[in-house]
């Protein structure tokens, strides 16, 4: 029997929770605390959404009285469930996990001007390092130009005399 490839692993489904309340909520799943502040949108995989809220659940209550708003004897169900109608709930973008590592930006290199100011507004400045000068155009294909006593210095190096 050949072996069978390792199935694509699945994303996590993302949801964005918005807790619509005055007053903040913190919540817990897998070891993260999540912190529900008034109108903060906050996204966590469905999982998480599903143990802390009831998510999805037609029976809301124990995920109620594991949040605290539904204690027998002191809240109702209707209160508890108005309380939890202030939470607004959208599913979101499925990521993956190459998705959520930090990306290497690729940066351009500073174009020289020839001034020795740094920043943005050297950038603007023309060949006597005043802005609103009009810079010298440039050609990358031409070497720098050389002064001709070094020039000079150069000749002759390596040749045979005649």
């Amino acid at each position: 029997m050949a072996p069978q490839p390792n199935p694509t692993p699945q994303a996590p489904m993302i949801i964005r929770v918005i807790n619509h309340n005055k007053r903040l909520f913190k919540g817990r799943y897998d070891a993260v605390d999540y912190v529900f502040r008034t109108d903060v949108p906050v996204d966590l995989p469905l999982e998480a959404a599903v143990h802390i809220f009831g998510l999805g659940n037609e029976d809301k209550t124990q995920a109620l009285n594991m949040l605290g708003v539904l204690v027998p004897g002191r809240d109702t169900v209707e209160d508890a469930l108005k309380w939890l109608d202030n939470f607004s709930f959208q599913q979101g973008k499925t990521v993956f996990e190459d998705e959520l590592a930090p990306r290497r930006v690729a940066r351009s290199k500073p174009v020289a001007t020839g001034s020795r100011k740094s920043g943005p507004s050297s950038q603007l400045a023309g060949p006597g390092g005043n802005e609103g000068e009009e810079a010298a155009p440039s050609s990358p294909a031409e070497p720098p130009a050389q002064d001709d006593a070094a020039e000079d210095d150069d000749e002759g190096v390596g040749e045979a005399e005649a």
